[in-house]
């Protein structure tokens, strides 16, 4: 097996010829901080002070192939967690169909299962496994920030789900299923595929993005050019259009790290999307086959990652070592926070200075000599200052810059995290999706109500590439479209998607024959279920702002030894939103199924407005 990866890898290197691993090729290039700087590698080679001054475009760089490597494990990893999950409730709750020793039914109309425990035990621990897959990041940030690093949590972390794979199918074969004993190794599943999923999540993030270069300047040739892009020497800079950037034979552009990090954060969602889709698998072979060909199907593909780990690790841009010093840096700084907390924090991609004004010596007149008549100077003994000058000690003083914070990563990390909080009601949408599927229950059966639940991932499969486009054609306009103004936006359209909901809710008591009793009436709304499609897709496209711009949010506002901590947290609102969707609760029944949804609505309206009054200027 080893053999067969080192000759992969071989391939790989002599399909790439020129690649280098990404840390090697930051030095081919000048890292341009977003002040004004004079330095510069080469006298036809701008920095990004000239290409700011000239207005070059700014677009993303090309996604490192170990990011895209590593965007085929977090695949593998989602698609092994979702299809293993998918099938737990019906496994735990429901028994064995007659006749079946593999959980599959008989005959059409059964539903498959397996222990036969009943719907409160199956409820509570496919629960706890969410609760834990969810708030375990945590401790994965922390072990990959303090203890481990993030490779090592990665690899650590699919060494957990190995064992929980093997596990949930020895737990599913047939003779085990038929014996009674299948609770030992399904529990030993749920714990070990739960904290996998907290190590590695916590890491894959980060790192996928940390493969990407900073900021630098790059000559593209125009397609009819025969100049390729590495031939030198390009254009001098005096040729560039200023309006347009640009020369017969191509153009210098900027390469953002911010616009490449934001096309990784999209490719890693829309990973986890496809990953959701894939797992249909175990749904189909749970019910045609039996348990054992579910599981096994998401430990086929997580077989994916060990190989994929072993490939890329020779090419990752190296981690920083692990340390608690950032940890005990956030001790102090919270505890020795000043009340006034209102300083504004910048993306930590940016090198801002503060210089304080410094005022101008004042034109000021003064006695020469003594103040007796006749004494050397003006007749009356009095004699006026020269202006200052600039080359005079009495000239105006060189502004000095403010002593830099050490702490302002650390309070900038938490600044992050509590915009992370507003997350939790905005990730109460998602949290109501058992109502919207009892929503297009009660309507004509015009598509499946599965087919209903996919709808959202769908979305965010097929808005991840748009978006990424959009970003740069505005950005080629000069507008910048930050983070935080998408997370806003994210915002407002989940917050339409559930005022949608209510409003087809409202029309569903209104049209079905049993009124407002109309989630268990025998007979449908003429409505169709169709109508209920916007709603879900419209919470798609808002995942693919706001989600993929908090991920982004969570890596560029935090110093290196917090990322995956901070990370972390952005995770587990995911957790924390279960606690609200539990309030809801005394209100899903009929006939109060409009107000989740109308009072969903509304609080994810004021958390977008709350997000924008207080951290917009993180854009500026």
């Amino acid at each position: 097996m080893s053999r067969t990866l080192g000759v992969l890898r071989q391939l790989l290197d002599q399909a790439l010829p020129g690649h280098r691993p990404a840390h090697e090729d930051y030095e081919l290039v000048e890292t341009v901080p977003r002040l004004p700087t004079t330095s510069t590698t080469d006298d036809d080679e701008p920095t990004l002070a000239e290409a700011e001054s000239l207005g070059l475009r700014r677009i993303a760089a090309p996604v490192p192939w170990p990011t895209l490597a590593l965007s085929l494990v977090e695949f593998a990893e989602r698609a092994s967690y979702y299809g293993a999950g998918g099938v737990f409730a019906n496994f735990v709750q429901r028994p064995l169909p007659p006749g079946s020793t593999t959980g599959a039914p008989m005959k059409e109309g059964d539903t498959p299962g397996a222990m036969g425990l009943g719907l409160r035990v199956s409820a509570a621990l496919t629960t706890t496994f969410t609760m834990l897959a969810f708030s375990s990041p945590l401790l994965g940030g922390y072990l990959a920030d303090t203890r481990w690093g993030r490779f090592r949590s990665i690899a650590f972390g699919a060494l957990l789900a190995g064992l929980a794979h093997a596990a949930s199918i020895w737990a599913a074969l047939p003779v085990v299923i038929t014996s009674g004993t299948s609770l030992p190794p399904f529990l030993l599943t749920l714990v070990l595929l739960g904290l996998s999923a907290g190590l590695i999540k916590a890491s894959i993030a980060p790192i996928m993005a940390g493969q990407c270069p900073p900021d630098r300047v790059r000559y593209i040739p125009s397609p009819s050019s025969s100049l390729p892009s590495t031939s030198l020497p390009p254009p001098s800079v005096s040729d560039v259009d200023i309006e347009e950037g640009g020369t017969e034979g191509g153009e210098w552009v900027v390469e953002s790290q911010e616009l490449t990090i934001s096309r990784v954060m999209g490719l890693y969602y829309a990973s986890i999307n496809v990953g959701a889709f894939v797992a249909l698998g175990s749904v189909w072979a749970e019910a045609k086959v039996g348990f054992w060909a579910a599981f096994a199907i998401p430990g086929a593909i997580f077989c994916l990652m060990p190989p994929l780990l072993w490939v890329v690790k020779p090419r990752l841009v190296p981690e920083a070592e692990p340390s608690s010093s950032a940890l005990t840096r956030v001790w102090h700084v919270l505890r020795d926070r000043p009340r006034d907390t209102a300083e504004p924090f910048r993306s930590s991609l940016e090198e801002t200075e503060r210089i304080v004004p410094q005022e101008e010596e004042p034109v000021s007149a003064h006695r020469l000599g003594d103040e007796s008549e006749g004494s050397e100077g003006s007749e009356d003994g009095w004699d006026f200052a020269d202006p200052p000058s600039l080359d005079d000690d009495r000239g105006i003083e060189t502004p000095e810059p403010l002593p830099a914070d050490p702490d302002r990563d650390i309070r900038q990390a938490l600044k992050a995290c509590t915009l992370f909080l507003w997350f939790a009601i905005y990730n109460v949408a998602p949290g109501l999706n058992s109502a919207t599927i009892s929503l297009a229950g009660a309507m004509r059966g015009t598509l499946p109500n599965d087919a209903l639940d996919k709808m959202n991932p769908l979305a965010v499969i097929c808005a991840v590439p748009v978006l990424n486009w959009v970003y740069q054609r505005l950005e080629a306009r000069g507008i910048h479209l930050g983070p935080v103004r998408r997370v806003v936006i994210g915002f407002g359209l989940t917050s339409l998607s559930m005022l949608y909901l209510a409003l087809i809710q409202a029309a569903v008591y209104a049209t079905s024959p049993c009124g407002t009793l109309a989630t268990d009436c025998a007979q449908k709304s003429p409505l169709s279920n169709l109508l209920v499609a916007p709603g879900p897709l419209l919470q798609g496209v808002s995942e693919a702002l706001a989600v993929v711009s908090g991920m982004q949010l969570a890596y560029t506002m935090s110093p290196p030894g917090l990322q995956s901590l901070v990370t972390a947290v952005f995770l587990s609102m995911v957790a924390a939103s279960g606690a609200l969707v539990l309030l809801l609760l005394p209100l899903l029944r009929d006939p109060l199924l409009v107000y989740p949804f109308a009072l969903t609505s509304l609080a994810v309206a004021a958390a977008g407005y709350c997000v924008h009054r207080r951290y917009a200027h993180l854009d500026t």
